[in-house]
């Protein structure tokens, strides 16, 4: 046969005729006896195969840190290495350890290879072999290996394709606090406070924006249509609105905040479409509490405001209107309230009670949420925030988180 020289089996070498527009699949048949690899390489290079040769383990192992074969034909009993180490060794290649092997065998060697764990994967075929049982075996395990490698790429693909999606959002969370951060209130000069924020998708579409103007506290908490990107894009065009009415316009009331941001937004996003199309919007709530005097002033969309007060709870309800579109048209209504020293206020979107979970799978509900804020009111606010957490988690369990959560406290 062209191509083989049957004095020097080491260094056996032959390839098939390729085609130009689809590459042949390569083979390595490893085998110390020279007229089996010379039959071997006939049959498989009559059918199109290119074929790499080796006279013995060593060789083999040569070849493999070489070259990524489809298949490896691997005779049991050689010299030196047998089979067996042989392929122990391609498991451990950075090219071939995916490779499927086909040991080339005695009757006498299939209990070795059969009850053998380390050969998981690996086919066998006993000597003497037929050539239609070796092409039809050889043709599966090229296939399937194949399969496992292109799965394995994919699976590599997807991974490398999450793990940029996972540091954007990541990087797109920092903007987004820089963002919130940039025109509010430094964190340092506001009274006792916590932020309890558990974004479902790693960046949230609810938002907070702090504000201090003539001697009053304004402070902004709001659930946007969506989680994830969308809802976090949203976020910041909330920010944006809000920075507008509370410092450009000097709007402190709670109420005409809210009717600001409300006709705003219809008009971001409502260019050119008719306002029924628009079902983007909002959801939250803004208190504004004058410092000297202790008066609370609060207006909300759907979110309510819970103080609690020597361990007593008082909610205010805000009005069912969306900061969006709607068919009422009527504006909100503002609630005023005075605080005494040491009142804990909390302002949250609606997540934190409407997860699922406990023993039954049911809504946490906002009955149950306004117990338990009653009955840690008396914590550091550190403490709070740790307890509301913890809380959340051992309600939710293993289930899937339903949307963004952001729950936050502020002592008077």
């Amino acid at each position: 046969m062209e191509g083989i020289c049957v004095k020097s089996p080491a260094a056996w070498t032959s390839r098939a005729m390729l085609s130009p527009d689809k590459p042949a699949d390569c083979i390595l048949v490893v085998d110390d006896n020279p007229e089996s690899l010379y039959h071997l390489g006939g049959i498989l290079l009559d059918v199109g195969y290119e074929v790499e040769f080796a006279g013995d383990g060593l060789s083999a192992l040569e070849w493999i840190s070489l070259k990524r074969f489809d298949s490896i034909l691997l005779d049991v009993r050689m010299p030196v290495m047998n089979g067996f180490e042989v392929s122990s060794h391609i498991r451990r290649s950075s090219l071939n350890r995916e490779t499927p092997v086909i040991f080339l065998t005695a009757y006498n060697d299939l209990g070795r290879i059969t009850g053998n764990s380390g050969m998981a994967g690996s086919d066998y075929i006993t000597k003497p072999f037929r050539k239609r049982e070796l092409l039809a075996r050889l043709r599966t395990k090229v296939n399937e290996g194949k399969a496992g490698r292109n799965f394995r790429l994919y699976l590599e693909e997807i991974e490398a394709s999450n793990l940029y999606i996972k540091q954007s959002l990541e990087y797109a969370v920092y903007i987004q606090n820089a963002i919130m951060k940039s025109f509010g209130e430094q964190q340092e000069s506001l009274p006792e406070h916590f932020i309890l924020s558990v974004p479902r998708d790693i960046i949230s579409g609810d938002f907070h924006c702090f504000y201090r103007n003539r001697g009053k506290l304004t402070t902004v908490i709001m659930d946007c249509t969506g989680h994830g990107v969308p809802g976090a894009l949203m976020s910041i065009l909330g920010v944006t609105l809000c920075n507008e009415i509370v410092l450009n316009e000097n709007i402190t009331s709670p109420d005409e905040i809210l009717n600001c941001l409300k006709g705003k937004l219809l008009r971001s996003l409502g260019e050119g479409r008719s306002p029924e199309l628009i079902r983007d919007g909002m959801e939250g709530a803004v208190i504004t509490i004058d410092e000297s005097t202790g008066l609370l002033q609060y207006a909300g969309s759907y979110n309510p405001l819970l103080i609690v007060r020597h361990g007593e709870l008082k909610e205010i309800r805000g009005d069912r209107i969306p900061i969006g579109y709607s068919d009422v048209s009527r504006p909100f209504s503002l609630y005023e309230l005075q605080l005494e020293k040491g009142d804990m206020v909390y302002l949250f979107t609606d997540d934190y009670a409407d997860q699922f979970g406990g023993e039954r799978n049911k809504k946490y509900m906002i009955s149950r949420l306004r117990d338990y804020v009653t009955s840690i009111s008396t914590f550091s606010v550190e403490k709070q925030k740790e307890s509301l957490l913890n809380n959340y988690m051992a309600w939710k369990g293993i289930r899937e988180q339903t949307d963004d959560v952001l729950v936050l406290g502020l002592r008077f």
